[in-house]
């Protein structure tokens, strides 16, 4: 690409193995792997099969199907025929080894505070 800096084009890699590194890394660039799957269990298997799960979208016309799938997903935010739509009233975090903790919304903002316990006999 022209220009300064390291620019990556945005890339869809059409269906790699789900045991591939750029498959199953937590990418942040613009980066989109499309997996074909067979079956409803597969796909989850696969979505699961990563180490990472800050986010996921489940997408399809059925809403009893759809949630019953985000249900199973192991993310911190499952959307529903949409992405990447945050809220700062609405926490966000990751699940696995994209991280513990969330932000946003009133858990996100009990991150900063410290809890005080004082317990007494009386």
């Amino acid at each position: 690409m022209e220009g300064k800096g390291n620019f990556f084009p945005v890339t869809i890699l059409d269906n790699p193995s789900p045991h591939a590194d750029y498959a199953k890394l937590e990418n942040f660039g613009p980066l989109r792997s499309l997996i074909k799957y067979g079956t409803i269990d597969e796909a989850i298997e696969i979505a699961n099969s990563t180490d990472y799960g800050l986010g996921g979208s489940v997408w399809g016309r059925d809403p009893a199907e759809l949630d019953a799938v985000a249900h199973r997903m192991e993310a911190g935010t499952v959307w529903i025929n949409q992405h990447l739509v945050v809220n700062p009233n609405v926490p966000f975090g990751g699940n696995k080894d994209s991280g513990f903790g969330v932000q946003y919304g009133a858990e996100g903002l009990k991150e900063y505070c410290y809890l005080r316990v004082i317990s007494a006999k009386t």
